[in-house]
């Protein structure tokens, strides 16, 4: 029997005043891939299993509060659009009914078992409801036992969702406007879990010296391929590779590592 489990491969950008936005000049971006492991994903439907959402929960500090933000989750055609929908603590959703019958909302808590009806009404109409707890909560209609939806509470503003593609290929992600400090980084998914469970993170504003250091190896295929930069390598060169992903990488493939550690390996190339 396969074991559903999800790798997550996570690197650090640190901000600088020229790319970060003004609110936050010391603020970085957390960047990484994703990929799934030993699972097959359903890619068709309204309901498929492609939806993944990131999250970082500080770990010294409070996460600031949701100001005003409002969200939408629509009924239509017995579905719940969207399937998956990521906010943050103190955010309003608004359920809409699009369809020309009756439907109701109620929530089963995924921490605690708790349950809570917000109601049935008819077509055209909406009714709005404040999460403030960070967690997973079911979102059910009565009326219609086939119809579920999940919202996903981040337990900070520094967060996002992006889709699996539909090859398997690992999915890359990024977030934004991240603050110094620590964090534990965290993955939902409605099947499958986090290996290994949260990542430890630790956001640092760079220099330009330390983004500009022409001292680095980039890397290709660092992760998800039998091979770097084109050329087939021991798993023992892998492993040593992986393990000095630093600063600045890309989501495109691309990680950079310090060149002191890889030219030796004749993988790579300064730049």
């Amino acid at each position: 029997m396969q074991t559903r489990s999800m790798a997550l491969l996570v690197a650090l950008t640190a901000g600088l005043a020229a790319t970060a936005a003004a609110s936050c000049p010391d603020c970085g971006t957390v960047t990484g891939s994703i990929a799934v492991e030993m699972a097959t994903l359903r890619s068709d439907g309204a309901k498929h299993d492609l939806d993944v959402v990131v999250m970082l929960d500080p770990v010294d500090s409070a996460a600031p509060a949701a100001r005003d933000a409002r969200a939408s989750m629509d009924q239509s055609g017995l579905v719940f659009v969207p399937h998956v929908l990521a906010v943050q603590p103190g955010t309003t959703v608004t359920f809409l009914n699009s369809d020309n019958e009756q439907h109701n909302v109620y929530f089963l808590d995924d921490r605690t078992g708790d349950t809570l009806d917000i109601g049935t009404w008819g077509p055209g109409v909406s009714v709005e409801h404040t999460f403030d707890a960070p967690g997973m909560v079911i979102t059910l209609c009565k009326l219609h036992l086939e119809m579920a939806a999940y919202v996903v509470v981040s337990p900070s503003p520094w967060f996002t969702q992006v889709e699996f593609a539909t090859d398997g290929a690992p999915v890359g992600f990024a977030i934004g406007d991240v603050p110094p400090g620590s964090y534990r980084l965290s993955v939902w998914h409605k099947k499958l879990k986090l290996k290994g469970g949260t990542v430890p993170i630790e956001v640092k504003t760079a220099t330009p010296k330390d983004l500009q250091n022409d001292k680095w190896v980039r890397v290709e295929g660092l992760f998800n391929t039998d091979t770097i930069n084109g050329k087939q390598v021991s798993g023992k060169v892998k492993k040593i590779a992986q393990k000095y992903v630093t600063v600045d990488c890309g989501i495109d493939g691309q990680w950079r590592v310090p060149a002191n550690q890889l030219t030796k390996l004749g993988i790579g190339e300064e730049v």
